[in-house]
């Protein structure tokens, strides 16, 4: 797996896949923000892996929900590096699922098959929680 980052100007750049997929990143000293920062990309990392997780999981029960929402909440620490120091992700599962199924399925995606949660560290809490609502 590669990517190809390309300086535009200032701190925006534009990150390409293989795949010729790309998306705008910059830090935000000042002025309009034109793309998410690379803290927010591994927000969203963390997200969509344990998103995908979660859906394939379901499926595989024959479970499959009719919408899926994972909101992202991340706490940095004040001093530099500044590392995440917690990840709250909470999953809005629509459909007709018990809670404790997606509880279980959760847990396995975060502590099992999440590479992105697995690659940031114990250094990180992260903590989930799920929220069903009828289609």
């Amino acid at each position: 797996m590669s990517i190809t980052l390309d300086w535009v100007k200032d701190q925006q750049y534009v990150i390409q896949d293989n795949s010729g997929h790309g998306i705008v990143v910059e830090s935000r000293p000042d002025g309009i923000p034109a793309g998410l920062t690379p803290s927010q990309l591994l927000l969203a990392a963390a997200a969509g892996c344990m998103a995908n997780h979660v859906l394939a999981i379901l499926e595989k029960k024959r479970l499959p929900p009719v919408k899926l929402r994972v909101l992202a909440d991340g706490e940095r620490s004040a001093e530099h590096p500044r590392r995440y120091v917690s990840i709250h992700l909470i999953f809005e599962v629509y459909g007709a699922l018990p809670q404790a199924m997606v509880d279980d399925v959760i847990k396995l995606a975060k502590d099992k098959y999440c590479s992105v949660l697995n690659t940031i560290g114990p250094g990180t809490m992260v903590t989930t929680e799920s929220k069903i609502y009828p289609a």
